[in-house]
């Protein structure tokens, strides 16, 4: 079968990899002059700068996708785990390192902010129970299933905390702004409002905690090579210049792609 990806950021890349793994013909249609969609970087007086994600969490999927195309993440990139993962600064002078150790953060959350430790810990052990019924319902099954039709365990739907936003969840933990602003960023720096994106995305706070946070020598630029090596090395065409105008169908079936021009 024929398959056209359209975009060629990490998703694109991505599903183009696993369509060639499968057997399909895949044609990426990218209509900037170069891959990898909002993972871009900057070569300045000798030194490169990420200008979209600056980290790499979940390693192990990236290597299960290069493992698709015949290669291992290992062999594509060096990674550093980040101890501590970030370093947070206020403008009344107040600092906060979240490391590496779930246990020495809840010390930390307990020094900027006396009698928040234990709601720190409480809140992670809650961000936890909303990855694991994550991974067993919005990750899990066919991505056009629906997450009802992926539910093992009737209390999920409720654990993945879907009511309310993600501010409204951190102060019904925190009391002290600082550490609702640190709760909330978590929506924030994926490009979300933490005033109306889900509590579903505390879950990575236990993301970052259980599985750590890595930097990408040389740049997260250099996992966006290695991805388009991958998915070339094993037939995907990658067109860069190719403005899509829209997706043409006929009687419900999509039958073609349409460029711009």
């Amino acid at each position: 079968m024929k398959a056209v990806v359209v975009g060629s950021g990490i998703g694109g890349l991505a599903a183009s990899i696993r369509l060639a793994a499968a057997g399909h013909h895949v044609v990426v249609l990218e209509r900037n002059p170069v891959v990898g969609g909002k993972v871009a970087d900057l070569d300045e007086a000798g030194y490169r700068f990420d200008l979209g994600p600056t980290m790499l969490t979940l390693p192990e999927v990236f290597d299960e996708l290069f493992r698709r195309a015949g290669t291992t993440l290992a062999d594509q990139l060096e990674l550093v785990r980040l101890d501590p993962q970030v370093r947070y600064r206020w403008p009344n002078g107040s600092t906060l390192d979240i490391g590496d150790d779930p246990t020495a953060t809840v010390a930390e959350v307990e020094r900027l902010s006396p009698g928040s430790g234990l709601a720190w810990h409480e809140f992670a052990q809650h961000a936890a129970e909303v990855w694991q019924a994550s991974e067993r319902t919005l990750l899990a099954g066919p991505p056009d299933a629906s997450v009802v039709s992926r539910l093992t365990a009737p209390l999920d739907i409720g654990r993945l905390d879907g009511r309310r936003t993600l501010a409204k969840a951190s102060a019904s933990y925190f009391d002290d702004e600082r550490l609702q602003q640190l709760v909330n960023r978590y929506a924030a720096y994926s490009g979300s409002s933490p005033y109306l994106a889900p509590a579903t995305a505390a879950n990575l706070v236990h993301v970052e905690q259980a599985h750590g946070v890595w930097h990408v020598i040389g740049g997260v630029g250099r996992l966006r090579d290695a991805l388009a090596r991958a998915a070339t090395s094993i037939g995907v065409e990658l067109r860069t210049g190719a403005d899509v105008g829209r997706i043409s169908a006929h009687a419900g079936v999509v039958t073609g792609v349409e460029l711009a021009d």
